[in-house]
């Protein structure tokens, strides 16, 4: 299974839940696609390279990683040379969508960029695992309405404390 896994760029640090999550994926053999950002996207990549995994690619904008510190393949996404800032990197970020069969997100309750994220995968009729950091825990994102749910005051959707991942349908 190929996943996508990212997050918000304000999270430098990664808690027990999360680390199980990749242990899990790892054990998996998942083809993990993940971005060149600081925050999540380095956190992940750090990870892996301390794990030593190999089955992992780094998606850039033109080819050029920001953040590549396990030396893993580069995705190239080509950008037009008159696209900058936000477009600029949003880019790499569908074309990782695109490839994921499904998506893992540790967000900060407020990156409208990773939001941006899930409802890719949402719209592509791909699940989303979310781990809503300030919360300390995981919530399912399958449709809209759960995307929904997602972005309200009340976050209260399918969710999975703890281990999490393997035991639910869609994997």
């Amino acid at each position: 299974m190929k996943v996508f896994i990212g997050g918000s760029r304000s999270i430098n640090e990664l808690d027990e839940n999360v680390f199980q999550v990749l242990f899990d994926e790892l054990n998996a053999e998942s083809e993990i696609f993940v971005g060149d950002a600081d925050g999540v996207d380095f956190e992940i990549q750090k990870f892996l390279r301390t794990h030593y995994y190999k089955n992992a690619t780094v998606f850039a904008s033109n080819g050029k990683a920001r953040n590549n510190i396990g030396g893993f393949p580069v995705r190239n996404v080509p950008v037009d040379k008159n696209t900058f800032s936000k477009d600029f990197f949003t880019k790499k970020d569908i074309a990782m969508v695109s490839e994921a069969d499904y998506g893992i997100v540790v967000w900060d309750g407020k990156s409208k960029g990773t939001l941006s994220q899930v409802s890719r995968l949402v719209k592509q009729n791909k699940p989303c695992h979310v781990y809503l950091a300030e919360q300390k825990h995981w919530v399912l994102i399958e449709n809209e309405n759960s995307l929904k749910t997602l972005t309200s005051k009340n976050t209260s959707v399918n969710t999975a404390s703890g281990s999490y991942i393997r035991q639910l349908s869609f994997i």
